[in-house]
């Protein structure tokens, strides 16, 4: 099939079979591709969908007609014509505007779309562009866009913040609306004012050579006009930056990649054009070009011209590793969203600032994306506000889908070098799968607990004696780690761990709750304490805060998943008549998460890890450094642990909130704060550890204070996801800060120590915090918590 051709073997076998078989069938140069005729009637229809969304159907039936069902067929011809009348329409808007331009003497060049020719597309009228992409450099600009306003065209508002090439996209006034039809004969010609051929400020490195462009313009012929484009060396260059600039921004579209294909495969021969190509070209801007060719090659199957061939051999190595790794992403990313872009693009850009501006743009977007409705068109305007609060709401979930799949890659990519990608991978997935049944229980065993008519002191009691059980576990820790090892000691808490639990729900009487919380805590901390130095142990010093910001990244995204789920799993076992009431149900989802976690052993069996040991000669770090750090800790761990094991109370108790509104709030601030993670390392690498772990614990404390006096569910829940993201924000700043300064061998007491402080500190405040609450109410305790972190903030600022 095709990817064997492009010499990937099972690059793309991720795409639905319809999508493949699309993409196999557009390919030069084919070796048994997945046959046309082979797909279902409900798979043509598909197939025709995904042609038509990568603005490939009609090439499909111009080079495989006779492969295709009658009916798609006579479909796909109809569309032809309609989108040959909307060229038409759109070539006479094009001779209108350039013939206005000429006559004011304003330079121009025709960029892409009709500039293209028999080099890049096999028919003239298969090409499926909407817009006309004219580059008038210096003064000529703001002339060219006068004259354009002359002719009825008007610039769409609110786009004139958005990092692109040219001015706002200029239309004519009309009725019409989109209907989803990328044939309309009706779609207004929309205009692309260019002022620059690369944005260097947004993608952070530049492209050499193109002032030269301007001075090779040639005339051709478009529709029996002539007009000014580049010459062809240049329209490949300009091409291949363009899909570039889309593939790192994450919307490359099928056919650019197929238009490159089909120029180098004309093209092959002719070795005296890439002479010459070669000698127009730097070598730097040659090397960005060649990305272009290499993803053409690998999709579409096309032999690459030996200069052209030269110049993708010579691509550094980081960059032939993403296309080994990521070359068909861009084609799933219509099936699986996806960012893998993102690490080509940072193996582009050379400076640390210029990383930083990439993952901060593409990770955390901080503005908002553009209109969804013309403002030319007669909508009203409360659906117009409707539809683009839902298309935010969509691209948020865009971004936040994402983050799990873009951890695993980040973990592949970044550790890979140095450390086995495999190794760290197992290790996230035991630990989220682990995490996912720990996340059930720790949502409904407080409202377990509430449904048996217990009060919140006595969840106060019960939340301490698990802490107290942890800290026990803390001091236990550092033994066995020595005489076991890591591996072992988180595979006994792995175990121990879910079979606590499901006893604790099961429980009733008091006495059995409160042993259970402490023997619970004490299992659990045997898997806790573990983690950082596991953590430590697969990473370097350089990349660990990433390490950690993965680790709790995805353990984030399990969160989300665990907070929806078993906010669900109650309701859905008492409809299924597995429960009778509503502490039953609660118990049952508690045991089937109980059972989740325990498939964590799966992962740890395969897993091999370094650290512990009996070859320790030391099991605690000190000196003045550790001390200071563990007061901070501590005086942290008070602030947070007074609310922690409180949430779910505090909204049920403060607010009447049901559970499955709990566990939208539980997954929404896991949501908030799988965006906060990923700014993380950008801020402390910025601020430094101390001074940015400092920032971040006022911001929480202000958010705890914030919580106090929320008057109604909705603002609490927004203030508690902003709490909850700024908490998880410290936690890399903080780690780090500890294993860097202490020795490889004393990282399992280091985190022994770590544990020690926050599980000691988190008892106290649980107990105190439970009594509080009950006597003083939710506002006073959770000011007088805000007060600690605050106190907290002092102190790891005085660590620098």
């Amino acid at each position: 099939m095709l990817v064997e051709t492009a010499g990937v073997p099972g690059a793309f076998a991720r795409l639905p079979p319809w999508a493949r078989a699309v993409v196999a069938a557009l390919s030069f140069h084919r070796a048994d591709p997945e046959p046309l005729h082979l797909l279902s009637g409900r798979e043509w229809d598909r197939a025709l969908a995904f042609a038509a969304r990568a603005r490939l159907a009609l090439l499909l039936a111009h080079l495989r007609g006779p492969d295709l069902p009658a009916r798609i067929r006579d479909r796909i011809e109809r569309d032809r014509a309609r989108n040959a009348q909307r060229l038409g329409k759109l070539r006479s808007a094009l001779i209108e505007i350039v013939s206005r331009l000429e006559a004011a003497q304003v330079d121009y060049v025709l960029l892409k779309g009709f500039a293209h020719g028999g080099d890049f597309n096999p028919a003239p009228d298969v090409r499926m562009h909407y817009d006309i992409d004219l580059y008038c450099p210096g003064s000529g600009l703001h002339i060219a866009r006068d004259r354009i306003l002359q002719l009825g065209y008007e610039p769409l508002p609110g786009l004139e913040n958005f990092p692109t090439d040219h001015l706002p996209v200029m239309v004519r006034r009309s009725g019409w609306q989109w209907k989803g039809d990328l044939f309309d004969p009706e779609i207004p010609p929309s205009v692309d004012l260019h002022f620059r051929l690369w944005d260097e400020e947004t993608e952070c490195f530049g492209a050499p050579g193109l002032a030269g462009f301007w001075e090779r313009r040639v005339w051709r012929d478009v529709g029996g006009r002539r007009v000014v484009t580049f010459c062809d060396a240049d329209l490949l260059g300009y091409a291949s930056l363009h899909l570039l600039r889309h593939l790192l921004r994450g919307s490359a579209s099928p056919l650019h990649v197929y238009e490159i294909a089909h120029f180098l495969h004309v093209r092959r021969g002719d070795d005296a054009w890439w002479s010459r190509w070669k000698q127009l070209h730097a070598p730097e801007l040659r090397g960005l070009e060649a990305i272009a060719f290499e993803l053409a090659r690998r999709w579409f199957g096309c032999l690459l011209p030996a200069e052209a061939q030269r110049e993708t051999e010579a691509l550094p190595a980081a960059i032939r590793r993403w296309t080994d790794l990521y070359a068909a992403a861009p084609l799933e990313t219509q099936f699986r969203p996806n960012k893998s872009e993102i690490w080509l693009h940072l193996c582009l850009v050379d400076s640390a600032k210029g990383k930083r501006a990439v993952l901060r743009r593409r990770l955390a977007p901080l503005r908002l994306p553009a209109p969804v409705d013309s403002p030319f068109t007669p909508t009203p305007r409360v659906r117009r506000m409707l539809r683009y609060g839902l298309h935010v709401l969509r691209r948020f979930g865009h971004h936040v889908r994402v983050l799990p799949g873009l951890a695993m890659e980040a973990a592949a990519w970044f550790l890979g070098r140095g450390t086995a990608p495999r190794r760290f991978l197992l290790f996230l997935i035991a630990a989220n799968t682990f995490g996912f049944g720990v996340f059930v229980f720790v949502l409904l065993y407080n409202l377990l607990l509430l449904d048996l008519g217990f009060r919140e002191d006595f969840l106060g009691a019960v939340n301490g004696a698990m802490l107290a059980g942890n800290t026990a576990g803390a001091l236990l820790m550092p033994p066995v780690a020595r005489r076991f090892g890591l591996k072992k000691a988180l595979v006994l808490g792995s175990a121990l761990t879910p079979a606590v639990f499901a006893l604790r729900a099961a429980a009733a009487s008091p006495e059995f709750i409160l042993a259970g919380a402490v023997a619970g805590g004490l299992a659990l901390s045997l898997w806790m304490t573990s983690l950082s130095p596991s953590v430590a142990s697969l990473t370097d010093e350089r990349r660990r805060p990433a390490g950690f910001s993965l680790w709790i990244g995805t353990g984030i995204a399990t969160g989300i998943a665990g907070g929806f789920l078993g906010s669900r799993l109650p309701g859905w076992i008492s409809s299924a008549g597995l429960a009778q009431t509503g502490a039953g149900a609660k118990t049952a989802a508690i045991l089937c998460g109980c059972a989740i976690s325990l498939l964590s052993l799966v992962p740890l069996s395969r897993l091999a890890l370094s650290g512990g040991g009996a070859t320790e000669s030391r099991l605690y770090p000190s000196g003045r450094f550790v001390a200071r750090y563990l007061a901070a800790f501590a005086v942290w761990s008070l602030a947070v642990g007074a609310f922690n094991p409180f949430f779910n109370a505090y909204f049920a108790r403060r607010f009447g909130a049901g559970l499955e509104q709990i566990g939208g709030i539980y997954s929404a601030a896991q949501g908030v704060q799988a965006l906060g993670i990923a700014a993380a390392p950008l801020l402390l690498a910025r601020t430094g550890l101390p001074r940015g772990t400092a920032m971040l614990q006022v911001a929480a404390a202000l958010a705890l204070a914030s919580l106090a006096a929320a008057p109604v569910l909705s603002a609490a829940a927004a203030i508690y996801a902003w709490f909850m993201t700024f908490q998880v924000m410290c936690e890399p700043g903080m780690f780090s800060l500890l294993m860097n300064r202490v020795k490889p061998e004393e990282r399992a007491g280091a985190s022994a120590l770590n544990s020690l402080a926050m599980f000691g500190a988190q008892a106290l405040a649980a107990a105190g915090a439970g009594w509080a609450f009950l006597h003083f109410g939710f506002p006073a305790t959770l000011s007088a918590a805000a007060g600690l972190a605050l106190l907290s903030a002092w102190l790891f600022r005085r660590l620098g």
